[in-house]
């Protein structure tokens, strides 16, 4: 089991392999949706992600900060939308032809993480918290 397995423990599971055909009419989706724009570098892009709660506080430095959070997210389009740790692979949920949705999910680390949603076929980052 990897790190990020155990760190997340999220109900939903998976969601299944795209074939091909699929996944050339998810490319041509996201071309028509991309808007180039990164949350962190220009204006909105019309997705809201928040945190609940938002701070864990460990009194011990070497003890993980266990917490269980919300996260959730809306949108102004649907689209396939993925909850991932900042720059890093596999997703923790995705969610498919969505304007919003949220997911609770158990956290355990000692490092403060930066969530990121992102846009599942192209990973153009939509909001990050």
């Amino acid at each position: 089991m990897d790190a990020l397995s155990n760190r997340y423990n999220s109900p939903a599971g998976k969601l299944p392999g795209l074939i091909p055909a699929i996944a050339l009419a998810c490319v041509l989706a996201c071309s028509l949706l991309h808007e180039g724009a990164y949350a962190s570098d220009n204006p909105p892009t019309g997705y809201n992600l928040v945190v609940k709660p938002s701070i864990c506080v460990s009194y011990d430095s070497e003890m993980p900060c266990e917490m269980a959070m919300q996260v959730s997210w809306e949108g102004r389009t649907e689209a396939d939308i993925c909850l991932r740790e900042m720059m890093q692979e596999p997703q923790i949920h995705c969610w498919e032809n969505a304007s919003r949705g949220s997911v609770d999910i158990r956290y355990s680390d000692t490092a403060d993480l930066v969530y990121q949603l992102v846009e599942e076929c192209s990973s153009a980052v939509l909001a990050e918290a």
